[in-house]
């Protein structure tokens, strides 16, 4: 009698285990987690917005994403490299299922070009934006990092879809399109009298005393070094505007006559702009017309950076004066011409 009960507690545990399992839906679980990795890596918006439960929210921040990929030619260049540079494993270890609570989980892990430390190096190595973009394109694996996600998951009439509240977890995946904006090369701050003072000092090897300081009617203060074929000035404003009015003549100038050897921008709302040289000028004009120019001006806030040299030769790496500019550049945290 004792075994037979016995037996009768296995065979009822084993139909209460066989009737749980019945609940489990790993398998499809773990392939619509592939299918969501997969359209994410290839920034497929449409499909991405397809394997979720409510798509409205992915679909306005994918949007948002798509301004900052095609905001340049640059920003197009190093997405599409990092895009390329990912993969991805669903660790199914990780996966929970229930058809009967109609949940899910999954963990989903990105690697990824370490585009952070690879920005780094080539800024240590005094490198511009096209030696970034090479860098990313080149890397071949042997700098990554990696992007871990835990997927949330729900039954909608018979097929798991993502559930991602705020569109949490592609913020997390698409981060870099967030970040990268802001290097140096795409942004920079207002730099300050002292920071000048020093970037000149350190990348050009002389004293305090070597840089002019003076005071005008339409500024604050101008600090300047210039040399044979060298110029350095930084110029602060009492007011904004004022700033931004000197900034805009300049940039109606060069935009007006641009040849395409320069690269003009402006955002008048944020106060932020620039005005990049590398090539020979073509604008008809008694002090640039006809010059290679290397160098930049920059607007940002109450201040205007004008750095710039006059060269004979393109940029190949090789111009002892332009590249010091780089060095100087760098020092500050300015974009470098390009």
């Amino acid at each position: 009698m004792k075994r037979e009960k016995i037996i009768g507690l296995v065979l009822i545990a084993s139909l209460l285990l066989s009737l749980c399992g019945c609940s489990s839906d790993d398998k499809n679980v773990i392939k619509a987690a592939d299918e969501y990795a997969k359209a994410l890596i290839a920034f497929d918006s449409d499909n991405i917005t397809e394997l979720m439960e409510d798509g409205d929210e992915a679909e306005e921040i994918l949007a948002e994403l798509e301004e900052v990929r095609i905001s340049s030619e640059y920003m197009e260049r190093i997405t599409a490299a990092i895009l390329d540079s990912m993969t991805y494993e669903v660790d199914s270890k990780s996966v929970s299922s229930s058809k009967k609570d109609k949940s899910a989980t999954a963990d989903v892990i990105f690697t990824i070009a370490d585009y952070e430390g690879i920005y780094n190096d080539v800024l240590d190595d005094g490198g511009n934006i096209e030696d970034y973009i090479e860098a990313l394109e080149d890397n071949n694996g042997e700098h990554t990092s990696e992007i871990k996600i835990s997927v949330i998951f729900t039954l909608k009439e018979g097929k798991w879809v993502v559930k991602d509240n705020n569109a949490k977890n592609i913020k997390k995946v698409f981060e870099f399109m967030e970040e990268i904006p802001y290097y140096n090369w795409f942004n920079f701050k207002a730099v300050g009298e002292d920071e000048f003072k020093d970037a000149l000092c350190s990348v050009l090897g002389i004293g305090d005393d070597e840089i002019s300081v003076t005071e005008g009617a339409d500024y604050s203060r101008e600090i300047s070094y210039a040399s044979d074929d060298l110029f350095f000035y930084l110029t602060i404003y009492d007011d904004p505007a004022d700033a931004a009015g000197e900034f805009e003549m300049m940039y109606d100038y060069w935009e007006s006559g641009n040849d395409g050897t320069s690269k003009c921008y402006y955002d008048e709302e944020d106060g932020y702009g620039y005005i990049l040289f590398d090539g020979n000028t073509d604008l008809g004009d008694a002090n640039y017309g006809g010059v290679y120019l290397y160098g930049g001006m920059y607007l940002r806030d109450n201040t205007l950076v004008r750095v710039m040299t006059s060269d004979t030769q393109p940029r190949d790496g090789n111009s002892e004066d332009q590249n010091t500019l780089d060095a100087f550049f760098n020092e500050i945290g300015y974009p470098l011409p390009y």
